[in-house]
């Protein structure tokens, strides 16, 4: 459920309690219309075919590349950007916010196909990651610069495909400015709009790309790489929680994304057997992960924290049957572990429902 459903349905409640005044009501409701506005079916239609047209303009300056000069091909990729820009100009400014975002995706989209149908004419040789790069900075530029949620969308996703090329082209490289990139992202999103479901798409693009780089070589030497990067996050979220208190939606998320990236980074560790883990059996590491998913889910509990239930709750999860397949067999041991399994999933719902009916709870007392 997200925060704006919630908020509404709280909304409601106190109006019908009479805590809030029908004016008042209808103020926070117009307010988070506004504010959600741009998330739309007619937005997401008009998005789709920003796309579509982008594709469009791209097959059809291609298909016809060799029969027209290279100044109507230059014309038409220049005039075919700008006049995309202008129309989102005008769009804003007649307040038609849903199809000014969809026109600035649809100028992104010529401005890359510009970039490779540029190389391809004058057969420009290079780091062909580098030509996502510049994408990627033009696309950051607009959304930052005229707050657009979808601009800023697409340049995340330019953000996973260049890291992601220049890992492939270049195995046993690490690539630290890939990092610097993605802070600058961060911080961009974050001054712009601060829209929560691009920054939470940042983090995941980004601990992919790191653990990507961790399995880089066939011996996983480098898996310690992200697992500092999880205990990074893990301490930074404990160290704003002391600061903010349980509640800070910071200290939650880098918990739960923490969480994710250790368990991603420790799993290949302790069951591919290629990294030496101090001498000790598979058991006792098993053990210890185990232990680890369980404090993180009574820490859970504690603090109300959802995101960090459900990752502890899957790390658990696959780590049982990880360990089942990797150990087991008989039909003697098959039946205990479905038996220890079972009860054990049986207390990790009972944490889950306490945990619910406590946050329903405070709702309830406020």
């Amino acid at each position: 459920m997200s925060y704006r459903t919630r908020l509404l349905k709280d909304v409601d409640r106190w109006e019908r309690s009479g805590w809030m005044t029908p004016l008042g009501a209808a103020g926070i409701r117009a307010e988070a219309a506004r504010r959600n506005s741009w998330l739309t079916p007619a937005s997401l239609l008009a998005m789709a075919g920003a796309v579509l047209l982008s594709f469009g303009v791209m097959l059809f300056v291609a298909s016809n590349w060799q029969e027209m000069p290279k100044l109507a091909r230059l014309g038409l990729l220049f005039c075919g950007m700008w006049a995309a820009y202008v129309a989102a100009a005008e769009l804003f400014r007649r307040d038609l916010a849903v199809f000014a975002h969809a026109a600035l995706l649809l100028a992104q989209g010529v401005f890359g196909a510009s970039i490779m149908l540029i190389a391809q004419m004058y057969h420009l040789d290079g780091h062909p990651p580098d030509a996502v790069l510049m994408w990627l900075a033009a696309a950051g530029v607009a959304g930052v610069a005229l707050r657009s949620n979808a601009s800023l969308v697409l340049t995340v996703l330019l953000f996973a495909l260049w890291g992601g090329w220049e890992i492939s082209l270049a195995l046993n490289v690490l690539h630290w400015e890939l990092w610097p990139v993605a802070a600058a992202l961060g911080a961009g999103i974050a001054w712009s709009t601060g829209w929560r479901p691009v920054l939470h798409l940042l983090v995941v693009a980004a601990g992919v790309l790191f653990l990507l780089q961790g399995l880089r070589d066939p011996w996983r030497s480098h898996l310690w790489e992200p697992m500092a990067l999880a205990v990074a996050a893990l301490a930074g979220g404990l160290l704003i929680r002391e600061v903010k208190g349980a509640s800070s939606e910071v200290s939650q998320s880098l918990a739960a994304y923490g969480l994710a990236l250790a368990y991603a980074a420790a799993w290949p560790m302790h069951f591919d057997g290629k990294v030496p883990l101090l001498g000790l059996p598979l058991g006792v590491w098993s053990g210890a992960v185990i232990a680890l998913t369980l404090l993180a889910l009574m820490e859970a509990w504690r603090t109300s924290n959802r995101g960090l239930l459900w990752v502890a709750y899957a790390a658990f999860s696959a780590e049982i049957v990880s360990l089942y397949f990797k150990t087991l067999g008989t039909l003697l041991s098959t039946s205990v572990f479905f038996l220890c399994a079972g009860l054990l999933v049986i207390a990790l719902s009972i944490c889950a429902w306490l945990m619910i009916n406590r946050r329903n709870y405070l709702v309830e007392a406020v």
